[in-house]
């Protein structure tokens, strides 16, 4: 299949050269390839040729071409071209700037400069590397440790290294000759992410195991998708020391470990061999492969049959790994030869994160927090301390709403062009689900990349006294990692249980707080009395740090403006959104509960801006209007589980009439009765023979949208209609119940779990 493989090269405007050898090499191996058409209708693949150094105007005209003389990028949009940049472009408002770097594959030059790649869209080239000695099978190693000489200079891991005799410091480039000698006798080859690795690929060829020197997940290493590279490269952190690279290399050599890796190494070096005349396996080849497997995968082709197509061509020299650098292969046989499935890496890290559920108690006073102080502990293992002190964060608690809050509030400071980080719980269908960045579930590689980071660490150094985190805590810990790394601009929070000892508490500074609508629940924890549920919630005030509350019952507010007073925080009361501030648009969210969130979610987004120094947007705080930012924020937030309705695609409504589900997290008599208020109102919008369009439920799009009045006899039909809500275990249906049936008599409801069973905190 792959000699059929076709690439279609556009003619570019007028004759260029490209500005870095790697990327001319690479055009002139394609040019050379088997792979290149003249005919673009046979083609797989098109590549756009531009200087990476034009102004990114001249690019955007040129796209702009292409989509007027060709069919083939509006087809796709540009999800089947692909271009090469050495440092890569940053994103433009330009629409067509939009298109390529969203949706074409950037091949770029490791290390890419921050903000210029997509994790597992783009991928870089492995550096020029020319093998004029043979290579050395590994054998005696006289030196220990080489550190190349492109490391920062003046680092506080590289003066340790430089004050330690175990370690051969490259103070200049060596010729190559005397750089071979070097990385033949040597058993590690220190390199600092960030810096030039362009001598990765020699060290590997001559038996020098790399170690990387990095503080977090990297995802633009050359031939990411390809190589296996934790089986052959090293990973340590700086944060530890001299001695805490020794430790690690130390153990990653035990049992004669090294030897196997090495013989890893130096079959692979063969993939960072560049040729005029592209060979197989060579750099080029690899890089090709590589599309082609983005190619198959948009084709809808599986992912395995395309890989194995790929390695009957011949035999690669590591397994492919994708889909998650933890698993090697994708099937293992057995001494029959038979395959037997194996765990995929995503389902191992969920096994992972399984056993993190205990049967232990929550926390609460009577367990002094369930050790709440052991958080900062773990922050410290992560070396997560500085980076939450510098995080911009809101911190949201409550019993009724407060998801809906941040999710409003993450929504309109997006759409204020900050980039946003969203922490919620519970998760309906997939654990990523509590991780949004920039409005998008975290995706499934990013998510494998933070989770063993974090995972991997605190089980190396938990203890009796320092047992592993538990299920909420774990992924608090995990939210804290991933938004560190990712820089976002802000950091919502929705508080899990509570708040005193809430893993998000650990939260010293943030920049403001909210309270959302009180009322009983997990009362079993938190106390009998609205007085004492309050207690806990105001358990996230920090001193003299603003916060913000919604109306309360006279006795959980008296509690509030308590706490707020012992710890000088000033307690404003919001009230509910004007529907008139949206300019006839609506909440995407529905229920008039809903307003009442809004109006919070108001609150804290002009604050943050306020204290943030974000000056353009606070002026109009006091006007009649909303800026635009926050009227498309308001109108466009989405969660999935609140006032959601489903029909089932699959029955056949002609003759059955519609099956239609109204989900809600409603869990608590307060929610309960909300719950009902929007059923019954959906129910009677319904019956007036409204048509809905309902979007299909594998994302986190918008639940509901009025589209149009349509007449066509269907509505003669029965209609069943059913309310799913939330009943855990630890809730009395008996509390729940009578709300509904008061709220909704006339209607016939069915309630079903959709939460989870287990015991997070």
């Amino acid at each position: 299949m792959l000699n059929s493989f076709k690439i279609y090269i556009y003619t570019p405007s007028k004759p260029f050269s490209f500005p870095s050898p790697i990327e001319s090499l690479f055009f002139t191996s394609l040019q050379a390839s088997s792979f290149v058409t003249q005919n673009p209708e046979e083609a797989h693949l098109f590549f756009v040729p531009f200087a990476s150094n034009i102004h990114t105007r001249s690019i955007a005209r040129f796209i702009r071409d292409l989509r007027m003389e060709f069919p083939y990028w509006n087809r796709t949009l540009g999800a089947d071209h692909f271009y090469v940049s050495c440092t890569g472009l940053g994103y433009e408002s330009d629409r067509n700037l939009v298109e390529l770097k969203k949706n074409s594959v950037q091949i770029s030059c490791s290390p890419v400069p921050e903000g210029k790649f997509v994790p597992h869209k783009d991928i870089t080239l492995p550096p020029l590397a020319s093998f004029t000695y043979a290579s050395h099978a590994p054998g005696n190693k006289t030196t220990r440790y080489l550190v190349m000489h492109n490391v920062a200079k003046d680092s506080k891991l590289v003066n340790e290294l430089r004050n330690d005799s175990d370690f051969l410091m490259e103070s200049e480039p060596s010729n190559e000759m005397t750089l071979v000698e070097r990385l033949g006798r040597s058993m590690f080859c220190l390199f600092e992410y960030g810096a030039d690795i362009s001598g990765i690929g020699k060290a590997l060829r001559f038996g020098c195991v790399p170690v990387m020197v990095t503080d977090r997940p990297m995802q633009d290493l050359p031939l990411m998708d390809v190589l296996n590279w934790q089986k052959i490269v090293v990973f340590v952190g700086s944060g530890g020391g001299v001695k805490e690279v020794k430790r690690v290399l130390d153990r990653a050599c035990r049992d004669d470990e090294c030897e196997g890796t090495r013989r890893l190494g130096t079959a692979a070096s063969q993939h960072f061999g560049w040729n005029e005349i592209p060979e197989p396996y060579d750099s080029f080849y690899m890089e090709i492969a590589h599309n082609f497997l983005l190619l198959s995968l948009r084709s809808h082709l599986g992912m395995s049959l395309v890989v194995r197509m790929w390695l009957s061509k011949g035999s690669c020299s590591l397994c492919l790994a994708v889909g998650g650098q933890r698993q090697s292969e994708m099937a293992e046989g057995d001494s029959n030869g038979s395959s037997k499935p194996t765990v995929t890496p995503y389902r191992e890290a969920l096994d992972a994160l399984s056993s993190l559920i205990t049967k232990r108690s929550r926390a609460d006073k009577s367990n002094y927090g369930d050790r709440f102080d052991v958080l900062f502990d773990y922050l410290k293992i992560l070396e997560l301390e500085e980076a939450i002190s510098e995080m911009k964060i809101i911190h949201v608690a409550g019993t009724k709403g407060k998801g809906s809050t941040c999710t409003f509030t993450e929504s309109i400071l997006r759409n204020c062009g900050f980039r946003t980080g969203l922490f919620t719980s519970p998760h309906l269908i997939d654990v990523r689900e509590r991780f949004r960045l920039d409005g998008m579930d975290i995706c499934e590689e990013k998510f494998l990349a933070y989770f063993w980071w974090c995972y991997d660490r605190l089980k190396e150094k938990c203890t009796e006294d320092i047992p592993m985190p538990t299920y909420f805590r774990f992924l608090a810990l995990l939210a804290f990692k991933i938004f560190s790394s990712e820089q976002v601009d802000v950091v919502i929070l929705e508080v899990g249980l509570g708040g005193k000892f809430d893993a998000t508490n650990v939260v010293q500074k943030p920049i403001i707080c909210g309270i959302s609508s009180l009322g009983y629940d997990h009362m079993e924890i938190l106390g009998n009395t609205l007085a004492q549920i309050a207690g806990e919630k105001a358990g996230i005030f920090k001193d003299g740090i603003p916060a913000f509350t919604v109306p309360q019952p006279d006795e959980a507010m008296n509690v509030l403006e308590q706490n707020a007073s012992e710890l000088n925080v000033h307690l404003q009361v919001v009230e509910p959104l004007d529907a008139k501030l949206l300019n006839g648009s609506k909440l995407r969210l529905e229920g008039v509960h809903q307003y009442l969130n809004a109006g919070l979610a108001i609150a804290l987004s002009f604050t943050w801006l306020q204290r943030t120094g974000h000056h353009e947007f606070t002026h109009m705080e006091k006007a009649s209007s909303l800026p635009e930012q926050f009227i498309k924020g308001l109108t466009t937030a989405s969660l999935q589980g609140r006032a959601q309705i489903v029909t089932d695609q699959y029955i056949n409504a002609e003759s059955y009439g519609d099956l239609v589900f109204y989900l809600d997290g409603a869990h608590s008599p307060e929610s309960m009765e909300m719950c009902a208020r929007w059923f019954s109102l959906a129910i009677k919008e319904d019956s007036q023979k409204t048509t809905f369009n309902y979007p299909p439920q594998n994302n986190s799009e918008s639940t509901i949208e009025l589209v149009q009045e349509h007449h066509d006899g269907r509505y003669g039909k029965s209609s069943m209609q059913i309310l799913l809500f939330n009943c855990m275990s630890v809730r009395d249906p008996q509390l729940l119940l009578p709300r509904l049936m008061k709220a909704c008599a006339s209607h016939v409801c069915s309630s079903k779990s959709m939460g989870e069973s287990h015991t997070e905190q």
